[in-house]
């Protein structure tokens, strides 16, 4: 992924489909390309201290939107 910035965007329009009951399954190709520059930069081991420390579980059919902010620490809500 070239541009730093659609990756941020990403993650950030997740926060907001949660935070408004929206669905998360949207951009699959973009979330597998943003998981993998995540894991690229910041290894799939535990990073103490860092801003996006452990890795949070990820419910069975979650999105791999789901996925990349799990990834990044955020909880990811049980699908109903």
């Amino acid at each position: 992924m070239r541009d730093s910035t659609t990756p941020w965007t990403l993650v950030h329009s997740w926060d907001i489909a949660v935070a408004t009951a929206h669905p998360t399954d949207y951009e699959s190709e973009l979330a597998d390309a943003a998981l993998r520059m995540w894991r690229a930069r910041l290894g799939s081991g535990p990073r103490p201290g860092a801003p996006f420390d452990v890795e949070q579980p990820v419910p069975p059919g979650a999105s791999k939107l789901d996925k990349v902010a799990a990834f990044l620490r955020r909880k990811v809500p049980t699908i109903k």
